[in-house]
């Protein structure tokens, strides 16, 4: 339930969302006040919007779960670089409308149940307090390793982000990856299984579970950004 303190802070916004630096000064005291406040079931900010999908015209055009993770993968990790202890993160769609919360204290994503396409074109992130991470009812979670796994795999650069220095040295598995593995075909099991029997070479991978350089680059990316996986 949400305490009263956030009820005075619905009643007191107006019926149709600011904008301009109406929005951004509205913004900045709720910001204020939640860092006051003890406990917070939703992101105040959002009172003062509707919860529901893009405000885009047109037709809408749903986003599937994998195109949204892919497209949030870049945004997430420049928000973790740039996070300090305390902070979230609030990602927004391409009309302003917030479309998923990131917590760096325990690496949880949430995202809204219905996304459009057009929104995904331009996100952008915004520093938030702790106590604005919290979720509305309903929206999806995930895990920011569990993001970063689909970007590699599905993601339309994931085939270039190792590096030519990983790709000629042996490679040890340090630990297992920290997400669900039903999110894993059965290819990368047989990956994990022959890293976990010793250190390899991308060429040695290769040979080992088959396919090409550029589908196994995929594959190991994510385990490299997780740090499970190192150089030798």
């Amino acid at each position: 339930m949400i305490d009263s303190r956030a009820s005075n802070v619905r009643r007191s916004a107006p019926s149709t969302p600011p904008s301009g630096p109406e929005r951004e000064a509205l913004r900045a005291r709720i910001d204020a006040e939640l860092a006051d406040m003890a406990s917070l079931t939703v992101s105040s900010w959002m009172l003062a919007r509707e919860r529901g999908a893009s405000t885009l015209p047109g037709v809408p055009r749903p986003a599937s779960e994998i195109n949204v993770d892919v497209a949030l993968a870049p945004v997430l990790t420049m928000a973790r670089r740039s996070l300090k202890t305390g902070h979230s993160a609030h990602i927004t769609g391409s009309d302003g409308v917030l479309l998923a919360i990131y917590r760096p204290d325990d690496h949880s994503v949430h995202v809204r149940d219905t996304v459009d396409t057009r929104e995904l074109l331009r996100l952008a992130w915004r520093r938030r307090p702790l106590r604005a991470a919290q979720p509305p009812e309903g929206w999806r979670g995930t895990s920011f390793e569990a993001v970063q796994w689909r970007f590699s795999l599905l993601g339309p650069a994931g085939d270039q982000a190792l590096s030519r220095h990983w790709r000629d040295s042996p490679l040890r598995l340090r630990e297992i990856p920290p997400f669900n593995f039903s999110l894993l075909p059965g290819r990368q099991f047989e990956i994990i299984s022959a890293l976990q029997k010793g250190d390899r070479s991308l060429a040695e991978l290769v040979r080992l579970v088959g396919g090409d350089e550029a589908q196994l680059s995929r594959e190991l990316v994510t385990l490299m950004l997780m740090g499970c996986l190192v150089i030798v």
